[in-house]
């Protein structure tokens, strides 16, 4: 499949590079049941990905709620990813000539 696709788009993004911290920051959120992936074009004009967590029944988390140290009710934002790395056309993509 990866081939096929690189074939068809050989001048387009191959891949991204998502570090773990950030992945394992949205999936720590309370309530959140997975992740979604958006594409999206970055401040350079740029194809990207954005990524924000899902609850149980999957809708965004774009905020939840929380109990702050007082013991009071709070709303927290939710963590929304959008920095990542484009994968260049070096290294392990050779693999795929």
């Amino acid at each position: 499949m990866i081939k096929d696709f690189i074939k068809a788009h050989p001048t387009d993004v191959k891949s991204f590079i998502i570090g773990k911290d950030i992945i394992n920051q949205i999936l720590a959120q309370p309530g959140c049941a997975g992740i979604q992936f958006h594409n999206a074009i970055n401040e350079k004009g740029e194809k990207t990905l954005v990524y924000i967590g899902l609850d149980n029944n999957g809708a965004p988390m774009i905020s939840y709620k929380s109990i702050d140290i007082e013991g009071n009710f709070a709303h927290e934002d939710g963590i929304v990813g959008d920095k990542v790395a484009p994968n260049s056309d070096e290294g392990w993509w050779g693999f795929f000539d």
